[in-house]
């Protein structure tokens, strides 16, 4: 005989083992959908597979969006480029996510102070990611080497490959797709991130294989800190919040779960 309540909106069962074990798994179930993974991210070494195909492919075509990027005349499209590179600077990234952390705080919202963190943190490490391949390859930028994207000196000072920028605006489009079930997240996110990448090379700062690998790289670790964050947060959560009350009732042993 078996006795089953509802604590919370969980289903309590009366077995021990299995009955705990069934009740934590329909918990994970309501939590988040980023703490599960995001669906349609290939694994890792098909990740890898395509990435390195598509920035061997960029490679070959460096001299020639280079060629056609000089051929423009400084103007208006120049000064879009400067604005639009600013969506994956640090510099004005970081300000706007301590304010979202710090309204998360003020209006007792942990979510959204939860969320700001993590995006934070995820942007932050893709970031160092790229710093530390710009030192290990040692590219020069178009400026300093104009029409030769094969010049390389690894650890001579030289940052052009992977992109910085472009790393981190696909980086935090990454971890705020993970952060929200919204359909138009990346339809506006992604865009933003390439237009960073388009703007880095009409400010002839970049080469487009520098900006195919920033965009592989910064998707990649952005999703991948934000949904381990998160997991890590939730199995948190639910060790925290877990009761478990083993009582005999009417004769029978009762075992509730509360989250």
């Amino acid at each position: 005989m078996r006795h089953t309540g509802f604590t919370s909106g969980e289903v309590v069962s009366a077995n021990p083992g299995k009955g705990l074990e069934r009740s934590l798994a329909g918990a994970q179930n309501v939590l988040p959908r980023a703490s599960l993974g995001a669906a349609g991210v290939p694994s890792a070494p098909w990740f890898a597979l395509i990435s390195t195909a598509s920035v061997a492919t960029a490679y070959q075509l460096d001299r020639h969006v280079w060629q056609a990027n000089s051929d423009t005349t400084v103007g208006e499209t120049h000064r879009v480029a400067d604005a639009v590179a600013k969506l994956g600077d640090l510099r004005y990234l970081a300000p706007a996510l301590l304010a979202g952390f710090a309204v998360g705080k003020a209006t007792s919202q942990p979510g959204l102070a939860a969320a700001s963190l993590r995006i934070g943190v995820s942007t932050l490490g893709a970031g160092a990611s790229s710093v530390v391949l710009k030192a290990a390859t040692g590219r020069a930028r178009p400026t300093d080497s104009p029409g030769e994207p094969g010049d390389f000196e690894p650890f001579h000072g030289d940052a052009s490959f992977p992109s910085g920028h472009t790393t981190v605006a696909f980086a935090f489009a990454s971890a705020l797709d993970e952060e929200t079930e919204a359909r138009w997240v990346p339809w506006v996110a992604y865009p933003a991130a390439a237009a960073v990448g388009w703007a880095r090379i009409v400010q002839d700062q970049h080469w487009l294989s520098d900006v195919v690998a920033g965009a592989a790289l910064g998707y990649w670790t952005g999703h991948q800190f934000d949904s381990r964050l998160q997991r890590r947060s939730n199995q948190h959560r639910l060790n925290a919040s877990a009761l478990v009350d083993v009582a005999p009732k009417h004769g029978r042993l009762g075992v509730q779960v509360k989250f």
